[in-house]
């Protein structure tokens, strides 16, 4: 769940409550806001109707101002500014971004069904609006034939060569990030009631975060995650990212006159901790702002989510994420939060109740935490990891099945397909990708492992914090019908190299006596001509029988 906070000109940070929770919807990381409404809760000096300036952080949950001591109830979002360059260091005095948070908590954890705060956030709302047409019909079918694996009834196949590809623009080569755990202590070094002390080192940390401080490769760590899923394109390694000891923090402190402590979950706090945490460590002499990404792990006790991050980070404000007291040791916990700061979005699934689970995609580690895996195949597409076949109408005619080959994505940076419904006016772009159980999904979980699985987002490219939406999977045999985008995508054997094959047709509708005569499969059922009941209902039709 995401909300907005914005960092005002004069450099105080301040929490949005909107009225209308759909305005997020023209709000992108890097844009100057002005926003018009009233003040809920501000320091006396502040005054004032409206709340203008460079954007900020999107932050929290949607449900009011969450005691924060300075929150801004905007009626109305005024001609969002355009996005501001990329990871700028120094400070913009007339635009800083507005960037966003995602408040996880429970919504994201190990755990199946919906569960949890329902309420979507800007992302969310486009997604909201997606529902309704991807539930339509849509369906996942094994041909009785093939219940044991065989692909025999399948139409021979022709592969399709020379396809136009599409790669978006690599997110970054390396993540320089620093990891800081977080306790919080009275002065005889007690634990502050309500929470707990640290429970890792800073050795184990290291081994968790570093994949080559990790003596046994099985293990998954946090770079590890993104040097595999990225076929190394994107790397944290020890020598850009840094975790440091413990920073012990006081009980209750000040942040920018602001008044923190560790008796609840609140804007106020989780900030003033980072806040806190920082000028710590700058005392210490170490310099944070070598770092683009900046991650607290915070005590055991005031927030019982796994975590929230800044969804997009531009360079124009502190670019944090934070990890609740019980993942401190997941790597997958980790990796989530930082997929927001690079322009992720949530990856949800289709449920069989017209409903879109915002975390129910297990194929990305963009879904519910915290097993280990790498992103699902749109965002993989989306972070410049992956390229992928692109087929609109110019390549997919209606009724001409065409035969793609989906190499692993795990072992292959060319693998996938994006799919343009050109012919439906407003369809979501579709993505296919096969996945096997090598390398960064060596723990691919049950059910997903030698699977194509089918997606749809509107991801435009690298900087869109689109949501994503899994479809479903298919096994050797099975058929997904997907009738929004009216496509069919049927898998049939794999080829001898272990690529996964597919046919993806185009549905015209019912046939006619002109798509039996020219053998086209109009209502891509995989049969043509006489062998087509449609077909041979049209031939008894015209006998007069």
């Amino acid at each position: 769940m995401r909300l907005l906070a914005v960092v005002t000109d004069s450099g105080r940070r301040v929490q949005i409550d909107l009225d209308d929770a759909s305005l997020l919807e023209r709000i992108r990381s890097g844009q100057r806001l002005a926003l018009r409404g009233q003040w809920r809760s501000r320091p006396e000096a502040e005054g004032g109707a409206a709340a203008a300036g460079k954007g900020g952080q999107r932050v929290g949950r949607p449900d009011g101002c969450r005691g924060a001591s300075r929150c801004f109830r905007a009626a109305a979002v005024d001609n969002p500014g355009e996005v501001r360059g990329r990871w700028r260091t120094g400070r913009d005095d007339t635009a800083e971004s507005s960037g966003g948070a995602d408040d996880g908590s429970e919504r994201w954890s190990e755990s199946p069904g919906r569960g949890g705060d329902e309420t979507t956030d800007g992302s969310g709302a486009a997604e909201a609006g997606l529902q309704p047409v991807l539930m339509a019909g849509t369906t996942v079918t094994t041909t009785p034939a093939e219940s044991g694996g065989s692909a025999a009834t399948i139409p021979p196949l022709k592969i399709a060569t020379g396809l136009p590809t599409s790669t978006n623009a690599l997110i970054a080569t390396a993540l320089p990030t620093i990891i800081i755990p977080i306790a919080a202590a009275t002065p005889a070094g007690a634990a502050c009631p309500g929470t707990q002390p640290a429970p890792l080192t800073r050795a184990q940390l290291r081994q968790m975060v570093f994949q080559e401080l990790q003596a046994d490769p099985s293990v998954p760590t946090l770079g590890g995650t993104f040097n595999l899923c990225s076929h190394g394109r994107t790397r944290l390694t020890a020598a850009n990212s840094n975790v440091t000891e413990v920073v012990r923090l006081p009980c209750s402190g000040l942040s920018y006159g602001i008044p923190w402590d560790f008796s609840s979950c609140s804007f106020d706090n989780f900030n003033g901790w980072a806040d806190a945490a920082d000028a710590a460590l700058t005392a210490r002499g170490v310099d944070v702002y070598r770092y683009t990404y900046r991650v607290y792990l915070l005590p055991p006790g005031p927030c019982n989510w796994p975590g929230q991050g800044v969804v997009g980070c531009t360079g124009d404000f502190e670019c944090r994420s934070w990890i609740g007291g019980s993942v401190w040791g997941s790597p997958q916990a980790l990796a989530h939060e930082l997929g927001h700061n690079m322009f992720m979005g949530h990856s949800g699934a289709a449920t069989g109740d017209s409903y879109v689970d915002e975390y129910g995609d297990w194929s990305c580690l963009m879904g519910f935490c915290c097993s280990a895996r790498c992103l699902n195949t749109p965002h993989a597409w989306q972070m410049g990891w992956i390229s992928v076949q692109q087929l609109s109408g110019a390549q997919l005619a209606a009724g001409q099945p065409l035969g793609l080959r989906l190499a692993s994505q795990a072992v292959n940076a060319s693998s996938g397909a994006r799919i343009r419904p050109t012919w439906v006016a407003g369809a979501t772009p579709v993505f296919l990708g096969y996945r096997t159980r090598q390398r960064g999904d060596a723990q691919l979980g049950p059910g997903l492992a030698d699977r194509v699985h089918l997606y749809t987002s509107p991801i435009a490219g690298t900087l869109d914090a689109a949501p994503t939406v899994w479809l479903g999977a298919l096994a050797v045999g099975q058929t997904l019908r997907y009738p929004a985008g009216k496509l069919v995508v049927q898998r049939a054997a794999n080829a001898a190299d272990g690529a996964a094959v597919v046919s993806v047709c185009r549905v015209a509708g019912n046939e006619t006596a002109a798509s039996c005569r020219r053998g086209f499969d109009f209502d891509c059922n995989g049969l043509v001509g006489a062998d087509d009941p449609g077909c041979a209902a049209l031939a008894l039709a015209s006998s007069g029988r």
